[in-house]
């Protein structure tokens, strides 16, 4: 397991499949079991779409006694990107994220909420998270 602060790449959702795919690039700063960094969705169809979020949230350690395993919850709140500074409201909010990642931050499952691009709430369950390089991420 990682201390300190650290830079993790993860990717939800496969190419494989019609589903967005979710890239994440996200600061962990464990002293404080803080998380923050940035988002991007995008879809593939006839109309692809990309949305960027600023993610804020809180991650939790959580142990399973029965195996021996521990695996973390993180749980973020993603603000679409302004040109303007101000303190970001409910209303900013563009995507909420909840996943449980192993300890050494290769693999784990995700789901999270979004809006398209005509604002409709879209949801998905149980995507399939991995880490990806950092210098592969457009």
């Amino acid at each position: 397991m990682a201390a300190g602060q650290f830079v993790v790449g993860l990717q939800v959702g496969d190419f494989n499949v019609v589903s967005p795919i979710l890239r994440l690039q996200l600061c962990v700063y464990m002293p404080q079991l803080l998380v923050g960094g940035l988002s991007t969705l995008s879809h593939s169809g006839d109309y692809p779409e990309k949305s960027s979020s600023s993610l804020l949230g809180r991650l939790h350690r959580l142990e399973n006694p029965a195996s021996g395993t521990s695996s973390f919850l993180i749980e973020c709140t993603g603000y679409a990107p302004s040109l303007w500074s101000h303190v970001p409201t409910t209303a900013d909010i563009n995507l909420e994220l909840r996943m449980v990642i192993d300890c050494d931050w290769k693999s784990g499952v995700c789901s999270f909420k979004y809006r398209d691009s005509q604002g409709h709430r879209c949801e998905v369950n149980g995507s399939a998270a991995h880490y990806i390089n950092l210098n592969t991420m457009n």
